[in-house]
C-alpha cells in the first residue's frame, strides 16, 4: 500500500481530559506521521474541520442514565459520513462501548480496554462494599464489554497486565489481543535531577482519588513525626470531591499543609510535578500508571502500589518504589526511610530516565502502524 493508511479514532474525551483516554487522545492529535492520517470523531468536538468531525450532542440529556448508547449511535452516524469521503483503513475506538454499532461498517475495528474495572465485576464482593443498583450495574457491564469486545475485531490493551485480565475474563483468542502502551512527550515533561534533601512536598493526581489509595496516603503521612512539616498537593479532582478531600484529611489528623485542585492541565501538571519532591499513587487497580510515566519523565520520584501494570510503569521496582495497595504503615516506613537517606530517590529517577524512553512519545508513530499492520500478535 503506497498511501497512507486512513484511520479514525472515536473518542469521549477530546477537549476535556479527565484520564489517560483523553491524554492518549491529545497526543494523537499532535502526532505528524508519513504513515498514518487520523480522523477524530468526538462529542466534544465544537466546530468540525478537515480530520475533526463532530458528533451529535443532546446537552440535557447528557448526564442521564445509559446516555453513552445514544452517544454510541451518534458517533456511527458521524462515521457513515466520514466513511463515504474517505476510505478508511480501520477504526480506533478509545472504549468498547463506542463501538456497540459499528459491526456492519466492513471495516476493521480495534476497541480499547484501558482498565480491567468490568472484567472482573465479582458480584459477591462488590455487595460487600456497593449497593445492590451498583453491583448490578457493574455486572450487567462486564457482559456488555465482552459482548462488544469479542465481536470487535482486535482488543487493544494498555499494559501486559491489563491484556492478560482481558482474555481470560473474555476467552479471546490470542490472535485478536493486542498492546500498545500509552506514552509520555518526553521533550515537554523535561526530565531535571532533584538534589538529595528530605522530602517535604508529595503529590497525588487522581481522579477517583478512592481506587488510587488516596486515603492510604493521607493516613501514612499523618503518621509521621515530621508530619507538620510537610505538604500534600492532591489535583485531578472534580469540584464536588474537594470538600471530601479536605474533610478526609481533617478527620486523619493530618497536621501538614493540603492543597487540593480540581482538573489540571499539562502545563499544570508539569509545574506540580517539578515543584513535588515525590509523587505517590497507591492505587487499587491501574491498568498502567499514566501520571506515573508522567512523574518519572519530569525527575519526580514515584511511590507506588504494586498493582495492576505498575509494576511494568517502575520496571518491578528498579525505577521507583513499589509497597503493596493500602500498606499505610508500609508507605509511612517507607517516607521516614528517604527522610534519612533522600539520595535513595535519586537513584530512582535516574533508572526511570532510561525506562520511560520505553514509553515516548517518539515511539507511537511506529506503535500504530504496527498495530493496524500486524495482523497476529507474536508469540
Amino acid at each position: 500500500m503506497n498511501r497512507k493508511l486512513n484511520i479514525v479514532y472515536t473518542a469521549t474525551q477530546y477537549n476535556q481530559v479527565v484520564s489517560g483516554p483523553g491524554r492518549f487522545a491529545e497526543y494523537l492529535k499532535q502526532l505528524r506521521s508519513d504513515k498514518l492520517s487520523i480522523y477524530f470523531i468526538s462529542d466534544q468536538i465544537a466546530q468540525a474541520g478537515d480530520r475533526e468531525i463532530a458528533a451529535a450532542r443532546i446537552n440535557w440529556l447528557y448526564k442521564m442514565p445509559f446516555y453513552w448508547i445514544l452517544r454510541a449511535w451518534f458517533f456511527a452516524r458521524a462515521l457513515q459520513i466520514l466513511r463515504k469521503k474517505v476510505a478508511l483503513d480501520a477504526i480506533l475506538c478509545s472504549s468498547p462501548f463506542e463501538a456497540i454499532f459499528f459491526s456492519n461498517m466492513q471495516i476493521p475495528v480495534y476497541v480499547m480496554v484501558n482498565d480491567y474495572n468490568y472484567a472482573l465485576p465479582d458480584f459477591q464482593n462488590l455487595r460487600k462494599t456497593a449497593s445492590l443498583n451498583k453491583a448490578v450495574a457493574r455486572q450487567v457491564y462486564h457482559y456488555l464489554e465482552k459482548w462488544v469486545v469479542r465481536r470487535s475485531d482486535f482488543m487493544v490493551a494498555n499494559s501486559l497486565f491489563n491484556q492478560k485480565i482481558i482474555e481470560k475474563a473474555y476467552q479471546l483468542p490470542v490472535s485478536k489481543s493486542k498492546l500498545l502502551y500509552k506514552v509520555v512527550d518526553l521533550s515537554y515533561f523535561q526530565f531535571s535531577e532533584k538534589e538529595p534533601k528530605p522530602p517535604r512536598q508529595f503529590l497525588f493526581i487522581k481522579n477517583d482519588f478512592r481506587r488510587g489509595g488516596l486515603p492510604v496516603i493521607i493516613k501514612a503521612l499523618s503518621k509521621l513525626e515530621f508530619s507538620s512539616q510537610i505538604s500534600l498537593v492532591v489535583a485531578g479532582l472534580f469540584p464536588s470531591a474537594i470538600i471530601e478531600v479536605q474533610e478526609m484529611a481533617h478527620q486523619a489528623g493530618f497536621k501538614g499543609k493540603l492543597l487540593v485542585e480540581g482538573l489540571v492541565k499539562r502545563d499544570k501538571i508539569v509545574a506540580l510535578l517539578r515543584a513535588s519532591d515525590v509523587f505517590i499513587n497507591m492505587a487499587y487497580q491501574e491498568a498502567l500508571g499514566v501520571s506515573c510515566l508522567e512523574a518519572m519523565a519530569c525527575g519526580a520520584p514515584v511511590i507506588a502500589s504494586n498493582a495492576g501494570g505498575l509494576p511494568e510503569v517502575l520496571d518491578n521496582g528498579k525505577a521507583g518504589f513499589l509497597l503493596e495497595p493500602g500498606d499505610e504503615t508500609g508507605l509511612a516506613q517507607l517516607i521516614n526511610q528517604l527522610w534519612q537517606q533522600p539520595e535513595l530517590m535519586q537513584e530512582k529517577s535516574r533508572h526511570a530516565l532510561q525506562h520511560v524512553q520505553k514509553f515516548s512519545l517518539s515511539n507511537l508513530e511506529q506503535n500504530l502502524f504496527d498495530l493496524f499492520t500486524v495482523e497476529k500478535k507474536g508469540v
